[in-house]
């Protein structure tokens, strides 16, 4: 199941690029003359352009105006206007419902009744902090089921969980790769960078590579067969963080949506431990994608310079040479190429025979040693190098979410252990006693015990 996604994601993003006009033509087919028949002539239209897209797609800066979404982004549009539409939606039934308000409202009821009766037994006293804090949580609760309850809670809560969030990884992402602060503007995806890399990786160009390396001998299959295995990590890895920010996101809307239900539990001690998760697991969510796109910040930086290494220095042209000599038939293919004057714009010369550990066989059989054979354009240093990056990367997306369950259970914890409840709970027990015996009260103005007489007997 986990190749079947695979494959469906690499049919998306290969159909959402746009395949070079120079591709669907078919290069005519060159005579063989003599001396042509061991050098053909490129066409230069039909060459990949990894250089070209790696200064544009690799190079670390900010957004540019009017700069086309990557598929991850269109993907990330889609997820938050439907659970964001959905949660309000969710937030509307529940206060426009009548039933519900009557709820609400006899909860006010019951909470002000117990608050007066345990005031009259003398269990609690009317102190300002008391009387505050439940005129507080009252006021709150009212503002968020009232006219424009969603308006209240949107401007300070949502965006607080959601824009925050983004916002976060956006600077993160901005930090890792030197980008000076305020020139991203606000808003900007959290797969800007990501989709960056895969729009040069997912490409025609890399198909083209795979191709012209997998049919030029077993030392160029071989290294096809780990350039395909980092490929599909790296498309697990997109899979991943895509996977890991939408439910997040679709958590925290779902949370968000039923926040008129928690809020009521705010009131009680009783029932103020399921406020208390509802809060964590809003931190916690949000901690989540965060603490991905932290790691991934540093890694995707990395990726990059691995990814320019490995393709950045190549190119393949398409191909026709003759199948043999006295045959008039032809074949047609990719084919690496070099510069033989070293000017990179200059023509190309293509490598027509395949590759060995030692190099290009072209040498050998014109006589060089092999010490001056061109080796092959990919080195196997990168390919592992990027490999071992998308690896480790893919490692640390599966533990993110204990990770981020355990900061959010130990800084985000709202419970009665808290400094705030012990010091309202002290002062209530203060005010409960009068002043008297209080642990708090100096040593001074507590009585000793009056020391029982010793009787002493004469024998």
């Amino acid at each position: 199941m986990k190749i079947f996604n695979l494959l469906v994601m690499v049919v998306l993003l290969l159909a959402s690029q746009p395949v070079p006009s120079a591709y669907a033509q078919q290069t005519p087919a060159v005579s063989p003359a003599p001396a042509a028949q061991n050098n053909p002539p490129v066409d230069p239209t039909t060459c990949t352009t990894f250089k070209e897209r790696a200064a544009q797609y690799l190079t670390a800066r900010p957004p540019q105006p009017n700069e086309p979404p990557g598929i991850l982004t269109e993907i990330f549009g889609f997820i938050k206007q439907v659970t964001g539409e959905a949660s309000r939606n969710i937030f509307d039934t529940f206060v426009s419902n009548d039933n519900y308000q009557y709820a609400v409202y006899a909860t006010f009821s019951l909470y002000i009744v117990i608050f007066g009766a345990m005031f009259t037994m003398g269990l609690v006293q009317a102190t300002f902090g008391q009387v505050l804090i439940r005129l507080f949580r009252i006021g709150l609760i009212v503002s968020l089921i009232g006219p424009g309850g969603w308006q209240f809670f949107s401007e300070y809560v949502v965006t607080f969980f959601n824009d925050g969030t983004d916002q976060l990884i956006s600077a993160v992402m901005d930090i890792a790769a030197g980008i000076p602060a305020g020139q991203t503007p606000l808003g900007i995806s959290p797969f800007y960078r990501l989709d960056r890399i895969a729009t040069f990786l997912i490409n025609p160009d890399t198909l083209v590579a795979l191709m012209g390396a997998g049919t030029s001998g077993v030392y160029a299959l071989g290294m096809t067969g780990f350039m395909g295995l980092a490929f599909f990590g790296f498309l697990k890895l997109l899979i991943d963080a895509l996977q890991t920010y939408a439910i997040a996101f679709v958590v925290r809307s779902m949370l968000l949506g039923l926040a008129p239900i928690f809020f009521v539990m705010l009131l009680f001690e009783r029932t103020k431990g399921l406020f208390t998760g509802w809060v964590n697991l809003l931190v916690a969510f949000s901690l989540n994608p965060i603490l991905l796109f932290t790691f991934l910040s540093f890694m995707v930086t990395m990726i990059s310079s691995a990814t320019e290494n490995m393709l950045g220095g190549s190119q393949l042209c398409w191909v026709t040479t003759q199948q043999g000599e006295g045959v008039s038939a032809q074949k047609a293919f990719w084919r690496f190429t070099y510069s033989e004057n070293g000017q990179e714009n200059g023509p190309r010369t293509p490598y027509l025979l395949d590759w060995t550990f030692d190099g290009n066989m072209q040498c050998n059989v014109a006589g060089q040693p092999n010490q001056q054979c061109p080796q092959f354009p990919i080195k196997i240093i990168d390919v592992l190098t990027f490999f071992l990056l998308v690896w480790l990367a893919m490692r640390f997306s599966e533990v993110i979410d204990r990770i981020s369950n355990e900061l959010a259970s130990t800084f985000a914890s709202l419970s009665a252990e808290t400094r705030l409840a012990q010091y309202m709970s002290n002062n209530n027990a203060e005010a409960t006693m009068g002043g008297t015996g209080s642990p708090n009260r100096p040593a001074a103005d507590q009585k000793s015990p009056t020391p029982s007489p010793t009787v002493t007997t004469r024998n």
